[in-house]
């Protein structure tokens, strides 16, 4: 094991080579006065400060899959050495490969997984026999379940070998015992490219070395989490048993940071680079609590050139510093608040870096930065999942729409009424569409609430009808409104012939159901709303209520008549209708539903 005075030399062999911005903007007055109390700003990291590529940690552990067989896998490693997802997690493999690249990251330690491993076996716990359980359990079984073992889990401590070796290692680096540490979690499935787990898992900031032990505890007991089980559950990956190695590394004090992305998150344009930045530390960006000022860079290699495109300068309240005391959220004056985080040169700066980590990793990424006067740092580097790296329709792309609504819903909804909407939008219109073969992305919803009412997703049934063949035009017009251009880019493709086929037969044979059933239906509903219930509704009971609403809404479902929607469909599409549809399908529609009500 090398003893410190072999780590120094070796720090002072190897000295640190930045990526640096040649341009910084005026900090805010804020950020920049001498102070002399506990809540002096931290100076920034040396950047002569390096660990050597292995440790030696002397005894060798057993194997957490093969008990009583010695393995050599390491419990502590050095950042540089990560390079095995598997036993040091995505987050360290990641930072691993950036150190190895020649890009500017922070020093550290890895805890690996197999220290995971050993910790858990000292206290006879079986993550894999836990994780089946909760697994297996039902579902509201599995929260009790899954606080039990993490409270398991926090409580273990760290075993003395792993604790003496761990603060050997951090006592080297030579920080001295005041210096603060970020402890993070690096799980066996973060930042992959089918999923991030962005946010899902621990992180501890601003920690003492003597409570470095405690945080990674912490770090693994987030495995254990229901937002973590849960998220497995929607990937499919219920019954895989993650693991946690936790990365240890000396706290920075920026001036500012922030995520840039490779490719534009919404658009997936991979000429445009998106840039976050606050003043600070990036934690408030990162946790949803500060709105970030946003840098567009439009960065092209034939001829190579980069070009700010858009700035949006957000209200900034607060920065989050690291002091002596700790950190702490520092309020700006109301004159810095709108300050731009980035001058333009390092918004390009950082776009240029962006795609350099893109090019190395061969594929759309995502970056954590921190600038902190003397380098560009490097905190974290991952792929964008699959769906964000191509064009794709989002709720921040699509047109909205009052539509109709304006006249069916003219006052403010109440909630009931919001909620039987999207109840109606979801059973009544959009499962029609889905039968018929249509697409919708992910995440994207037909109607959205904003200011309490609801506006129609335009864009949504505009990619229905052009699946189908048809005009996209038209869906506005049916909506009452004038024609509106479609934006087809990211937009799902047009149906197969087959399954285009398939959609005609059954509009078709729709079609001819509701008519033979309608007099039906109509009579049946007529008698639903006449007939005197045998008790009054104020007289039942909340579940009573429920149960009856329960059994009119099934009989109404099961009444759904289809006719308009599909009508409306064969309109857009311009496919050829029956002869006694005359001229137009909504004349025809509304002649005979008229007529059905006038019989029942």
């Amino acid at each position: 094991m090398r003893t410190p005075h072999e780590h120094a030399a070796v720090a002072r062999h190897r000295p640190f080579q930045p990526h640096r911005c040649h341009e910084s903007v005026p900090t805010p007055r804020s950020l920049t006065r001498p102070q002399r109390s506990a809540d002096e700003v931290l100076p920034s990291l040396p950047l002569d400060l390096r660990l050597p590529d292995a440790l030696c940690l002397g005894p060798r552990v057993e194997s957490a899959e093969s008990p009583g067989h010695p393995m050599s896998a390491s419990l502590l490693l050095s950042l540089k050495s990560c390079d095995d997802p598997a036993l040091v997690g995505g987050k360290a493999a990641g930072l691993g490969w950036l150190l190895r690249n020649g890009f500017s990251v922070p020093p550290g330690l890895c805890v690996t997984i197999a220290a995971y491993h050993a910790t858990l076996r000292t206290a006879d716990l079986d993550p894999a026999r836990q994780w089946a359980e909760v697994h297996c359990a039902p579902q509201d079984s599995r929260g009790p379940l899954l606080d039990e073992w993490r409270r398991r889990v926090a409580a273990l401590t760290l075993p003395r070998p792993l604790q003496e070796t761990l603060h050997l290692e951090l006592t080297a680096l030579g920080l001295g015992a005041a210096a603060l540490w970020a402890v993070r979690s690096s799980a066996s499935d973060e930042d992959k490219e089918e999923a991030t787990f962005a946010g899902v898992y621990r992180t501890v900031l601003g920690v003492l070395q003597q409570a470095i032990p405690a945080a990674i505890v912490e770090c693994w007991a987030s495995l254990w989490t229901p937002a973590a089980f849960a998220y497995h559950q929607r990937l499919g990956r219920g019954g895989v048993v993650p693991a946690m190695a936790v990365v240890l590394q000396p706290l920075l004090s920026p001036r500012a940071a922030g995520v840039a992305y490779s490719c534009h998150p919404v658009t997936g344009q991979r000429d445009q680079v998106v840039i976050n930045a606050v003043f600070g530390l990036a934690e408030p960006l990162v946790s949803g609590q500060m709105i970030p000022d946003q840098y567009t860079v439009e960065v092209r290699t034939q001829p190579e050139s980069k070009t700010l495109l858009q700035q949006e300068i957000a209200q900034k309240p607060i920065a989050r510093l690291v002091t002596l005391s700790g950190l702490t959220d520092h309020p700006l004056p109301e004159e810095d608040r709108r300050k731009p985080v980035l001058s333009g040169h390092e918004a390009l700066e950082l776009a240029a870096l962006a795609k350099r980590v893109e090019r190395g990793l061969g594929r759309p990424v995502d970056i954590e930065w921190a600038l902190d006067g003397s380098a560009t740092w490097l905190l974290q580097a991952r792929a964008i999942p699959a769906s964000g790296a191509g064009f794709r329709l989002t709720e921040r792309t699509c047109v909205w729409s009052r539509a109709n609504f304006k006249e069916t819903m003219p006052e403010v909804p109440s909630p009931l009424g919001l909620a039987f909407l999207q109840e109606f939008m979801e059973h009544n219109i959009l499962r029609h569409y889905r039968e018929l073969g249509c697409t919708i992305p992910p995440g994207l919803r037909s109607v959205r609430i904003i200011q309490g009412r609801p506006f129609i997703n335009v864009t949504l049934f505009q990619s229905f009808m052009a699946q189908l063949w048809g005009d996209p035009t038209l869906i506005t017009e049916q909506m009452g409104g004038e024609g509106t251009p479609f934006q087809s880019q990211g937009a799902p493709p047009r149906l197969p012939w087959w399954k285009l086929l398939r959609a005609a037969l059954l509009m078709e044979c729709r079609i001819r159901r509701a008519a033979r059933r309608a007099p039906v239906w109509f009579a049946e509903m007529k008698r639903m709303a006449e007939m005197a219930p045998a008790r009054p509704s104020d007289s039942l009971t909340p579940p009573e209520l429920l149960a009856r609403l329960d059994r009119f809404g099934r009989r109404l479902n099961e009444a759904d008549v289809t006719l308009a929607i599909v009508g409306g469909v064969r309109a857009g599409t311009g496919w050829p209708a029956p002869a006694s549809f005359g001229s137009s399908t909504n004349t025809w529609t509304n002649s005979v539903i008229a007529r059905w009500a006038n019989r029942t």
